[in-house]
């Protein structure tokens, strides 16, 4: 049994996820789900309408089959808006440790803050909840390897941090190990994360994880992955990827775990970014000018756009910018109506616009990756996408099931 001193101090929300859930509990901010709910659709579509309501965070703990398949208890839109007045964004505040009250604004200056303090070494410990259970099969995730089921499939990208390390095991003839962490919330906590050493390999992993897959990538081996609502919205019919095989060797999980999911689709939700308008699904950034720092200047407006566009699209994070918009001081980047109606109003097509054809952008986006190309016969092509959301992406059969039991799971009427 474990115990806690008086000397140690409690753990924050964003140090602990089960803090984080008991925290969400008590300012009614999430609906326990007592009743039976089917893993095939039903659950997902729980998930997803609660992202488009910003309802309760649900913790489902009988998912249908649980007990003779070992299937763990979830948690869904673990980040998802809220929408308790003044709260909406409490679930993100309370990853990061914050106030539930904060505002958006608030959030990003915390991260910016943080960026600037010393950094806070993790402390190493023999053991933590995370290894209370040790097995050596394959669970699943949200794409698993149909021919192998002790291994999983997930797109590594060459300008990823995944893809360059990965790079330099294969230059050493090597597979790359890895480590996967569920649910650690532990984001800015200020203090050292508590982490131990894997069972098959030597990489640290919080102790507070709930679960952890542990494995290696594979060099060469890739599996068909897909299709799947990305955080732009869309489902492209049929469209399917070859990506890495991770083969996992090993996994430890902590007593009665509970595994946290995000179903992507239509903005707010667990994937889109408070960095940019959620509703623009991370295609447009907007930076805000100080109008009497750029009149000091004595810069045109080409030359200023030119010179941003070259700071910002060719760092790392430019990558994932396809459309930076500026603003002057007395427009509010997070008020979505506010950065519309100046967009509309104040930027002349073409004599405003300034394109940067010498940045690549993530093919993820849709016009990058499945951009109508000229000479197509636009008005004979067929919608090449389904809408990823409640109302496109799932049977009506599944709609009308979870629209006539919403009240009975807990939520609130829609």
């Amino acid at each position: 049994m474990t115990t806690t001193s008086p000397e140690e101090t409690p753990k924050s929300s964003a140090q602990s996820f089960r803090r984080l859930i008991q925290e969400l509990q008590d300012e009614n901010g999430l609906v326990v789900i007592k009743s039976e709910v089917d893993l095939h659709l039903e659950l997902a579509a729980i998930v997803r309408n609660v992202y488009e309501t910003e309802d309760k965070a649900p913790l489902f703990n009988n998912v249908k089959d649980r007990q003779e398949n070992g299937l763990f208890r979830i948690l869904g839109a673990p980040v998802g808006a809220s929408k308790i007045p003044g709260k909406r964004f409490t679930r993100i505040a309370k990853s990061l440790g914050l106030p539930s009250h904060v505002s958006d604004q608030e959030i990003i200056h915390k991260i910016h803050e943080t960026k600037r303090l010393p950094k806070v070494p993790p402390k190493e410990v023999a053991s933590g909840p995370v290894e209370e259970n040790k097995v050596n099969w394959s669970i699943t995730r949200s794409m698993i390897n149909e021919n192998d089921p002790r291994s999983l499939i997930g797109p590594v990208i060459p300008r990823q941090d995944i893809g360059v390390i990965r790079e330099m095991w294969q230059d050493r003839g090597e597979y790359m190990p890895f480590a996967m962490c569920a649910d650690f919330i532990g984001a800015l906590p200020g203090s050292p994360v508590e982490v131990t050493k894997c069972e098959m390999n030597d990489i640290l992993v919080p102790t507070e994880a709930e679960i952890v897959f542990e494995g290696v990538v594979s060099n060469t081996e890739t599996a068909s992955e897909g299709p799947i609502a990305e955080y732009h919205g869309h489902i492209f019919r049929g469209e399917s990827k070859q990506c890495t095989i991770f083969k996992v060797n090993s996994i430890t999980y902590r007593n009665h775990p509970i595994i946290s999911i995000c179903i992507t689709g239509r903005a707010p939700e667990s994937e889109t970014m408070i960095w940019n308008p959620f509703e623009s699904h991370c295609i447009w950034f907007v930076l805000q000018v100080d109008r009497n720092e750029l009149r000091a200047m004595k810069t045109t407006m080409e030359e200023f756009c030119n010179k941003v566009g070259h700071v910002v699209l060719a760092l790392k994070p430019g990558f994932y910018i396809p459309t930076l918009y500026l603003v002057g001081d007395d427009i509010d980047p997070t008020n979505f109506k506010e950065v519309v109606w100046a967009a509309a109003m104040r930027c002349q097509p073409r004599a405003n616009e300034f394109v940067f054809d010498e940045y690549p952008n993530v093919p993820l986006i849709p016009y990058v990756g499945y951009g109508v190309k000229s000479g197509r016969n636009a008005w004979k092509m067929e919608l090449a996408w389904k809408e990823a959301s409640f109302r496109g992406n799932y049977p009506e059969e599944v709609q009308e099931k979870v629209k006539s039991q919403w009240e009975a799971y807990g939520f609130s009427s829609v």
